[in-house]
């Protein structure tokens, strides 16, 4: 990833403080199924290179799919691909999901949380 890439990302998060993953799952995700939400946050992780203890329930997607900005052509250019990547797989991993959970008519989600519930099986 690049030299920047994950200081622009945290910066869509304010300075909202990164709660250890155990304290941010008792805060915000105790009622989804533990295992199926270890997979969401990996994906997260991978794909962003976010420490998910930053993530909320009621953040807006675009959080995490919206371009970053650059005042760099060359430097927008490169990382503009990686944010299309990443969020082409997150759209492409919530589809899936949802079809097989019989939920695709609950689609578009708008938030992480409603992203997580389905994610897990569970109507948003």
């Amino acid at each position: 990833m690049g030299k920047y890439w994950r200081e622009w990302i945290q910066e869509r998060f304010g300075d909202r403080p990164a709660l250890p993953r155990d304290e941010a799952v008792q805060a915000f995700w105790s009622d989804l199924s533990q295992t199926k939400l270890a997979e969401f946050f990996e994906l997260i992780e991978d794909e962003y290179h976010l420490d998910v203890g930053l993530l909320r329930p009621d953040d807006k997607l675009d959080r995490l799919t919206a371009s970053i900005k650059t005042k760099n052509p060359l430097r927008w250019f490169s990382v503009e691909m990686r944010i299309e990547d990443a969020a082409s797989e997150l759209n492409y991993q919530i589809v899936k999901r949802a079809e097989n959970a019989g939920l695709a008519d609950h689609l578009p989600v708008c938030t992480v949380g409603q992203y997580a519930r389905v994610w897990c099986g569970l109507k948003p």
